[in-house]
């Protein structure tokens, strides 16, 4: 038995230990933060965010317990799309536009979507969908949580009409429990869900406690998952990301004193091989590794509170020393490519003190669109943002599309990211993501409620939505789950 096993099986033995002593009748609680990680095989750009569960087993202090259990059978959930004009549809808002000088946009959207106003047929029914992955304009799936007993269990959503109709799917069933009731632990983020298929057969489900990542795969449509094994990989270590495209498949993870380690294999076999790559962790105290592929292209960005370094690989699969754009910015950088030559970067100029290379006209802790035509060989300043457009997440379907995160919830430029329009208001927007020019997604969670904890501090809970867009990001609708086509 290996180090990892021997750990998974002492949690297991404390989880079912804790379980007996619980009283009969008491449901999970669940408090949640900015989640999950989706897209499709041609995933266009993203940010990782975390999810913190509560369940009712009271473990103690700061403990959490991963254990793949099985999930007792779940009676069979629908979910339907509600399109544009629809009930919880969002509409364009008032338009911005941004030249070298940051603007505010003067009015909120014409009919903001937000928790207080969707139909109540919206929450899922148990149901919370974390992460979501496209592999054709049809074919999709949504992990998330669902009620196990006592527990919370990985749930998984199928849909084969474009997200219109879901259906359960069968899950490789692993349960995160642990008691992150304050909101300090919530904001912090300590476990994770994410999902990736690279096309019907081969797919991938990454849970990540406080303890270490777990990594399950299919090549057989979902119908049966196997845990993977890392080369370098160990029981305290967590993958910062895993994404799919171009044949292969890729999951990195920051391993201290060393550096960025990425694994890849062939999508349709467990072949992983470990790389360690030139890419420092940084010296900063919250490093972030992201992943961006674009069929057989792709490149990880290495953030520690300013950009750290990178890496690209070629269509061999071999990655190589990469210059990430705004090294000399002293900010914060996110990645999101619409094809392996156009990508984009939304960077952070001067948030830690002055820039070494700022672009014309900057003010200090100002956020910028940069843009690439030649594979991020080269970065080129487009605009300051408007006010309001954060950007720390990203997704682009084109060169002329953009879509980025604000305090609105979605902002979108539609010609290259010289003007902005709020396209969606109603929580805040964890992931986004284009599957096709039309078609996207995004994750989006909304507070739902707040209580006083036993220690006198407030703790948050929140509820996730799941929203897609079929008009080229211009409005996007939430999915109900649990309800009745």
């Amino acid at each position: 038995m290996t180090g990892d096993d021997e750990l998974i099986e002492r949690l297991r033995r404390t989880l079912r230990a804790e379980a007996a002593a619980i009283t009969p009748g008491r449901g999970a609680s669940r408090f949640a933060a900015p989640a999950g990680r989706g897209g499709g095989t041609r995933r266009r750009g993203s940010r990782r965010r975390y999810v913190v569960l509560s369940g009712a087993v009271a473990v103690a202090a700061a403990a959490a317990v991963l254990a793949a259990l099985a999930l007792p059978g779940q009676p069979r959930r629908q979910g339907v799309f509600v399109g544009p004009g629809g009930r919880g549809s969002s509409s364009v808002g008032n338009t911005t536009t941004s030249t070298n000088a940051a603007t505010t946009p003067t009015n909120a959207p014409a009919t903001p979507t937000t928790a207080g106003n969707l139909p109540q047929s919206a929450a899922p029914a148990g149901f919370e969908p974390l992460s979501v992955t496209f592999v054709t304009s049809n074919l999709g799936w949504v992990a998330g949580t669902a009620p196990c007993g006592n527990r919370l269990c990985v749930a998984l959503e199928r849909t084969t009409d474009g997200g219109y109709t879901w259906s359960e799917a069968p899950a490789p069933l692993p349960e995160v429990s642990f008691p992150a009731t304050d909101a300090s632990a919530i904001a912090g983020g300590a476990a994770g869900l994410l999902v990736r298929f690279a096309n019907g057969r081969d797919g991938w489900i990454v849970v990540t406690s406080p303890v270490t990542s777990v990594i399950f795969a299919t090549h057989d449509g979902g119908a049966h998952w196997g845990r993977v094994a890392l080369q370098g990989f160990t029981s305290g270590d967590k993958i910062s990301d895993l994404e799919a495209s171009g044949g292969r498949v890729f999951a990195v993870w920051d391993e201290p004193g060393v550096g960025v380690e990425v694994a890849g294999s062939l999508d349709s076999r467990d072949a992983w091989k470990t790389t360690t790559l030139a890419v420092p962790i940084g010296a900063g105290p919250v490093p972030v590794t992201q992943l961006v592929l674009q069929k057989s292209a792709g490149w990880i960005l290495q953030v520690n509170r300013t950009v750290v370094g990178g890496a690209s690989v070629d269509p061999a699969g071999r990655w190589s020393s990469w210059t990430p754009p705004c090294t000399g910015a002293n900010g914060p950088a996110y990645l999101a490519a619409s094809s392996p030559a156009d990508s984009v970067a939304v960077c952070g100029v001067g948030q830690w003190g002055p820039p070494s290379s700022p672009p014309p006209g900057w003010t200090p802790n100002s956020r910028w669109l940069y843009a690439s035509r030649d594979g991020g060989a080269s970065f080129a300043p487009v605009a300051q943002l408007p006010g309001g457009v954060e950007g720390t997440v990203v997704t682009t379907a084109s060169p002329e599309t953009i879509v980025a995160s604000s305090v609105y919830g979605l902002s979108a430029s539609f010609d290259g990211g010289h003007s902005w329009h709020v396209v969606y208001s109603g929580g805040t927007v964890t992931y986004a993501g284009f599957t096709s020019e039309t078609q996207g997604v995004a994750i989006a969670t909304m507070p739902s409620a707040q209580s006083a904890s036993g220690s006198g501090r407030s703790a948050v809970s929140s509820s996730a939505t799941l929203l897609m867009t079929h008009d080229g990001g211009r409005t996007w609708t939430p999915v109900l789950f649990g309800a009745s086509s």
